[in-house]
């Protein structure tokens, strides 16, 4: 993750991931197990950035 963003991006970014990976996990699909790893990666990297922010 880029360390110049914004507040708001990480907060976006954030939202953006959950919501990723809520979608693959209603779809079901077992070839998507790649993309619900690298969403649940993702979102664990803006969950931490927006941790060491206070924004959470």
């Amino acid at each position: 993750m880029p360390a110049d963003l914004s507040d708001n991006e990480v907060v976006e970014g954030l939202h953006y991931w959950r919501n990723r990976l809520h979608h693959f996990a209603s779809e079901g699909d077992p070839e998507g197990e790649k993309d619900t790893e690298e969403a649940r990666t993702f979102l664990e990297e803006f969950t931490g950035e927006a941790q060491q922010r206070g924004l959470l």
